[in-house]
């Protein structure tokens, strides 16, 4: 007899990782980027079509930080090797490359419009 077994997203990250509420939605910039530490590690987000993402403050290709890359409002320009990486889902778009490493994201409503990152317990 084959057992079914019901998938529960939400247990599982919580076993994983926590949610933390890491800044506030009207300060994520619309097609643009800031830069947030959440302990030891940065973040990067973006909102693009009112969708908020969240990506490693990292660049795939060297590792180096973005904080100071050129963004024209859909992709992130790494100011050290020009790489191109997409704000909509952080993929490479200039070269062979892996993608953006990307965190879940949720909008909660208390006490404010604030958003929050899931992020693996190794990262906390």
């Amino acid at each position: 007899m084959k057992k079914t077994v019901l998938f529960n997203q939400e247990a599982m990250l919580e076993r994983e990782g926590q949610w933390l509420s890491v800044i506030a939605l009207a300060d994520v910039p619309s097609y643009g980027f800031i830069t947030i530490d959440v302990g030891e590690h940065s973040l990067l987000l973006s909102k693009i079509a009112n969708e908020v993402r969240c990506f490693a403050n990292q660049c795939a290709h060297s590792a180096y930080a973005l904080t100071f890359a050129k963004c024209d409002g859909q992709q992130l320009i790494c100011p050290f090797h020009h790489y191109r990486f997409s704000l909509e889902d952080g993929r490479c778009v200039s070269h062979l490359c892996a993608p953006l490493s990307r965190y879940p994201v949720r909008i909660t409503e208390q006490p404010s419009l604030r958003v929050e990152v899931y992020l693996p317990l190794n990262l906390i």
